[in-house]
């Protein structure tokens, strides 16, 4: 250095830098959990009636979501442990990229099984002669 020109002041601290780091660590794990669950059982209610609502296909829900939880970690460990740093942004913001080409998240009607789709049918028909498909009471 010269002997009259100091070093700028740096304005944060190594330990401030890595506070930061790790708040925006913590808060991306916990988004993306929150958003996890709650897409899970958005969909998980939203399908469930078409298959007769039984605890089984929740259960059947429930282990298809744990299933892809756990291969999303699998997708984090194989990206650090074997694409190096500099391929791993591309590989994750292709699959974010991807995941966005697949909104919205809700399954389109045509998934639903057959009985499903006798009973629009049945409701059509019901609501073209005047009446409410699912009513429990007499109408006044």
């Amino acid at each position: 250095m010269l002997a009259g020109v100091s070093e700028p002041h740096r304005s944060t601290s190594p330990r401030t830098g890595r506070r930061v780091e790790w708040l925006l660590f913590a808060s991306a794990t916990l988004l993306s959990a929150f958003l996890l669950f709650l897409v899970q059982p958005l969909v998980a209610k939203h399908i469930l009636p078409w298959f007769g609502g039984a605890p089984a296909m929740w259960n059947a829900c429930m282990a298809f979501y744990q299933s892809a939880l756990f291969g999303g970690y699998l997708y984090a460990h194989v990206l650090i442990t074997r694409i190096p740093p500099a391929r791993q942004f591309w590989v994750h913001g292709a699959l974010v990229v991807a995941a966005f080409a697949m909104l919205p998240v809700l399954p389109a009607e045509s998934w639903r099984p057959d009985g499903a789709a006798r009973s629009r049918q049945a409701d059509r028909d019901h609501r073209h002669r005047g009446g409410h498909p699912r009513r429990l009471w007499p109408q006044r």
